[in-house]
C-alpha cells in the first residue's frame, strides 16, 4: 500500500477508533510518514486478541512509529531503517486490568490471521512487538530468544511454547477458540440487491456492532442502508471499501465461509 505524509500542524487526526496520529510521531517533530498498512494491521491484532483469546485491549502504546534518520541513529538505529520510511512500528497493549498483554498472544493472532513481518522485540517476557510491512512476501511467525550460548535465535510460534525460555518465563500456550461457523447457508458473497437468510445474519452482525442498518432493521433485504453500513464497516477495518460482503469481509467479522 501507499505511504502517507502527515503534518500535525494541520491537526491531530484520528487514524482509527484506537489510534491518534500523534502516537506515531518522532519526539519534537510534526511531520509523520506512515505506511497505510500499519494502523489496519494494529486494529486486526486488537480484534484478534478479543476474538481468539477473549483479551480486551484497554490501552494501546506505540513505542516507536516514524523516526527521522537523526532520531533513528540517536536511539541506536542505522538512520535508514524501516522506521525512517514509515514502514515499521513498535507497540504493546494493556488489557482491561491495565496489565501488559504478553507479546506471544499478539504473535499468535498474527499467525492465525496471516499477518506478515512481525516479531517479538528482544529476549524477555514483556509485551513489545515489532511490525515491518516491508516483509509482505514472507511470514516471520517468529519469537526472538537466546540459545544456550547467548546468541539470538528465532523460534516459530508453535515451537516457542515448548522452549525452556517459555517455561522459565512461565508463559503457557494460550487456548485458541475457532471463529463461529455458519452452517447450512452459502456466505461466499452478498451485496446490495441480495435477499435471504444470509443477509439477515450479516445485518444482525452489523447491528450488534453498532452500525446503522436503517429503519427496517434485520429484514433480509440488502438495501441502501445495509450497503452504507457495510462500506463503513469495511473502512473501519481497513478492508477494500466496495460494499461486497465476500470472504475477506466475512472473515474479518469472525465467520468461516463454507
Amino acid at each position: 500500500m501507499a505511504v502517507t505524509t502527515y503534518d500535525l500542524n494541520k491537526g491531530n487526526i484520528k487514524l482509527s477508533s484506537n489510534f491518534l496520529l500523534s502516537e506515531f510521531r518522532t519526539p519534537g517533530h510534526n511531520i509523520i510518514i506512515l505506511d497505510d498498512d500499519i494502523v489496519p494491521t494494529l486494529n486486526k491484532i486488537i480484534e484478534g486478541l478479543k476474538s481468539y483469546f477473549g483479551i480486551e485491549v484497554g490501552i494501546t502504546h506505540i513505542n516507536a512509529g516514524y523516526r527521522t534518520p537523526a532520531y533513528d541513529r540517536q536511539v541506536g538505529g542505522s538512520g535508514a531503517g524501516p522506521h525512517t520510511t514509515g514502514k515499521a512500528v513498535d507497540f504493546y497493549f494493556r488489557g482491561a486490568d491495565s496489565k501488559p498483554i504478553k507479546a506471544i498472544y499478539g504473535l499468535c493472532v498474527a499467525q492465525l490471521l496471516n499477518i506478515k513481518g512481525i516479531e517479538k522485540i528482544m529476549c524477555s517476557a514483556d509485551a513489545s512487538i515489532h511490525i515491518d510491512v516491508n516483509f509482505r512476501s514472507a511470514y516471520w511467525r517468529t519469537y526472538q530468544a537466546r540459545n544456550a550460548n547467548g546468541a539470538f535465535v528465532y523460534l516459530s510460534v508453535p515451537d516457542f511454547f515448548t522452549s525452556s525460555f517459555a517455561k522459565t518465563a512461565n508463559i503457557n500456550s494460550p487456548v485458541t477458540t475457532s471463529p463461529p461457523a455458519i452452517t447450512g447457508v452459502n456466505v461466499t458473497l452478498i451485496r446490495k440487491g441480495y435477499k435471504g437468510a444470509v443477509v439477515k445474519i450479516w445485518q444482525q452482525f452489523l447491528k450488534d456492532k453498532g452500525y446503522d442498518i436503517g429503519k427496517y432493521g434485520v429484514d433480509g433485504d440488502f438495501g441502501g442502508a445495509t450497503d452504507a453500513a457495510t462500506r463503513k464497516y469495511q473502512k473501519d477495518k481497513g478492508l477494500t471499501v466496495d460494499g461486497w460482503c465476500g470472504k475477506l469481509t466475512w472473515k474479518s467479522a469472525g465467520y468461516i465461509c463454507e
